[in-house]
């Protein structure tokens, strides 16, 4: 008698294919070349964070004026798209309006909801 479960792949044949298509398809390169990897790679391999972190982190800190000048370039950059935020932000608060007004049907449907129901149940 035939049985499906004789066709159910094991584990390893499913790690073995999916690390086939990976290398096939190049993602396993990609996923090496990453900054991610890269820069976790370097972390470990960094000799003096394995034998003292903290002051391995107090040498990495930034400075006051580091910080300052980094929250001044991030201002100028909001300040810069300033028109194009106001507009997503005024396009998201009128869609989300419109959601409102048409979701309850009769533009808020609080007002006349109690006195007339959009449902009528029969009387029996």
């Amino acid at each position: 008698m035939f049985s499906f479960i004789d066709d159910i792949p094991s584990f390893e044949q499913i790690k073995a294919r999916v690390r086939d298509d990976l290398r096939k398809h190049g993602w396993e390169k990609r996923w090496n070349d990453s900054r991610l990897v890269q820069k976790s790679r370097e972390l470990l391999n960094d000799e003096e964070l394995k034998i003292d972190p903290a002051t391995w982190i107090w040498k990495r800190m930034p400075s006051r004026e580091d910080i300052a000048a980094r929250r001044q370039r991030d201002f100028e950059t909001v300040w810069k798209y300033r028109y194009r935020l106001g507009g997503f932000a005024s396009g998201a608060l009128l869609a989300l309006a419109l959601a409102g007004i048409f979701s309850t049907g009769n533009f808020g449907g609080s007002s006349d909801a109690g006195n007339r129901p959009s449902v009528v149940y029969p009387i029996e």
